[in-house]
C-alpha cells in the first residue's frame, strides 16, 4: 500500500524529471534517508506510478490519484492555532488566486514558521523541510495539501496549478 512518504518521492521525481538525480540527491530534496526513498519508489512502483526501468513518474496515474484518491487515502489531520509554514490555500501558490487564504491562515507547525495559522498535520514529517532544501517541491506538496483539506474552489485551483506542474 501507498503511503504519504511515496507520493513526496513521486513528485520530487517529477521536479527533477528533466535532470539527472541519484537516489541520495533526491533523498536530501525530500528530507528522508536515500534507503526511504528508495523504499518509497518500491511502493510506487508496485502501485503502477514509477517505472523502475526509465525512472519516470507515471503522470497520467499521479495526476487521476491526485484529483480523486488523495483526500480520501491520505485525509487531513487539522489542529489548532499554531506558527508555522504556510500550506494549502494559504501557501505562496495559491495565495494570490484563492481570495482569503491569507485570513484563513493553514501552516505546517514549526518553530522556524513566520505564519500564524490553523495546523495541519503535513504529509510526512521531514515535508517542512522542503521549504529550505527543495522550493518547487514544497510548492507541489502544499497543492496536495490544498486538495486533501480545501474547499471546492480551492481543490480546483489547486488541480489546475498541479496539472500545470506535473504534465507540462
Amino acid at each position: 500500500m501507498l503511503r504519504p512518504l511515496d507520493l513526496a518521492a513521486l513528485l520530487a521525481v517529477r521536479v527533477r524529471a528533466s535532470h539527472a538525480w541519484t537516489f541520495a540527491s533526491l533523498a536530501a530534496d525530500v528530507g528522508v534517508s536515500a534507503s526511504q526513498l528508495h523504499t518509497s519508489l518500491e511502493r510506487a512502483a508496485a502501485a503502477g506510478l514509477y517505472s523502475r526501468d526509465d525512472r519516470h513518474v507515471n503522470v497520467t496515474g499521479l495526476v487521476e490519484f491526485l484529483q480523486h484518491g488523495v483526500r480520501w487515502v491520505f485525509y487531513a489531520e487539522v489542529g489548532e492555532r499554531r506558527r508555522g509554514v504556510p500550506t494549502a490555500h494559504a501557501s505562496p501558490v495559491l495565495r494570490e488566486v484563492i481570495a482569503g487564504g491569507a485570513e484563513n491562515m493553514m501552516v505546517w507547525p514549526s518553530k522556524e514558521g513566520t505564519e500564524l495559522g490553523q495546523s495541519l498535520i503535513p504529509l510526512y514529517p521531514q515535508a517542512v523541510q522542503t521549504v529550505e532544501s527543495c522550493l518547487p517541491l514544497y510548492e507541489l506538496l502544499t497543492l496536495v495539501d490544498a486538495l486533501r483539506v480545501g474547499r471546492r474552489r480551492d481543490q480546483e485551483a489547486a488541480m489546475h496549478a498541479l496539472r500545470g506542474r506535473l504534465v507540462g
